[in-house]
């Protein structure tokens, strides 16, 4: 159950940082070397787990800290 409200925010947030760098979620994808817009919309629904490597790589794209992405204002 804790894990999937993390995943959920760090999704969130993912989506924030998209949105507000004006990026689709194919643009993202692309960025970071995923062929599929679905990984990201599975990423930001917090339906599927992120490794670090695309952590880092959005982080990058996005250019954020990565606490930026990973910080849960969610009670867990």
């Amino acid at each position: 159950m804790e894990e999937n409200i993390y995943r959920q925010q760090v999704g969130e947030n993912i989506k924030r940082f998209r949105l507000k760098r004006g990026l689709s979620q194919t643009e993202l994808a692309q960025a970071i070397g995923k062929k599929s817009p679905a990984y990201m919309a599975f990423i930001e629904k917090g339906q599927r787990n992120i490794n670090i490597n695309d952590l880092l790589l959005l982080t990058t794209v996005l250019k954020v800290k990565i606490q930026n992405l990973t910080e849960c204002e969610k009670k867990i």
